[in-house]
């Protein structure tokens, strides 16, 4: 199992959506899992076809429901790795 972690650093917009690029990883899209806490990324991930968790530090779980996340967490950093896989 591969992993890899893209970034937006201090809400820098680096890439317009960086999601797409994700199979130059050599990384399938199915064994991707977004963590997702702004809408304009939510929205990048699920165009690229990727599963989407949201994070409610920008918003709340009503808003990232709506945006199409399969699920909603309050803080990523509480997640076991067996917890990940199984979302």
């Amino acid at each position: 199992m591969a992993y890899a972690m893209i970034f937006d650093m201090d809400g820098v917009i680096i890439d317009s959506n960086p999601y797409h690029k994700i199979e130059k990883l050599a990384i399938h899209k199915d064994d991707c899992i977004v963590f997702e806490d702004s809408l304009s990324g939510i929205k990048s991930a699920i165009s690229a076809g990727l599963r989407v968790v949201g994070v409610t530090t920008s918003h709340d779980k009503e808003e990232l429901l709506e945006a199409g996340v399969t699920g909603v967490i309050d803080n990523s950093a509480d997640l076991t790795v067996q917890e990940i896989i199984h979302l």
